[in-house]
């Protein structure tokens, strides 16, 4: 486990679950996306001042009614938040969720991702989660969901440093 700088710990580098978002990134995101909602947190680490923890079960509740809702879901299954997902945007007249997730493109949860986003970014680097020293042993990827958009639209995909995001920030 490593450890985060409010001395929290996190996943590991070997297939750890929980990752906290990096606080440099979600403020880079923010910025344009305005959150409302973090759809997957805890009391010690949401992004937002309305968050869904995992006694809450995100995926039991509604989205739909936040606008602009942030999830960096548990990596282990992510699966079942990206149909969540799906499903409040198709359900909803104006509703934008934003995913960060493991880069594993051999999965059917990800191309079913590609397929439904309105854009997709890959990033170049691994990132370090929760302030802490260590990165999953993958890389990560951000798929943004958005309600009123044609099935048939075609996904934008983005591929970004991880270096660049800091710079811009910093």
């Amino acid at each position: 486990m490593f450890k985060t700088d409010d001395g929290s710990t996190m996943g590991d580098s070997k297939g750890g679950d929980e990752w906290s978002t990096p606080q440099w990134l979600f403020d880079y995101y923010n910025a344009r996306f305005s959150f409302v909602l973090d759809a997957a947190a805890s009391d010690t680490n949401h992004k937002c001042e309305r968050y869904f923890t995992r006694d809450d079960d995100a995926l039991r509740l509604t989205w739909r009614g936040y606008g602009s809702v942030w999830c960096n879901p548990p990596y282990s299954d992510p699966a079942p938040w990206v149909r969540k997902a799906i499903d409040e945007v198709n359900q909803s007249r104006s509703l934008t969720v934003v995913m960060l997730l493991p880069s594993d493109t051999s999965t059917a949860w990800f191309l079913e991702a590609y397929n439904n986003a309105i854009s997709m970014v890959l990033f170049h680097g691994r990132i370090k989660f929760g302030g802490g020293s260590g990165s999953p042993r993958w890389g990560s990827v951000l798929f943004t969901f958005q309600s009123g958009r044609s099935p048939y639209h075609r996904c934008q995909t983005f591929v970004q440093s991880v270096k660049d995001i800091r710079n811009a920030i910093d």
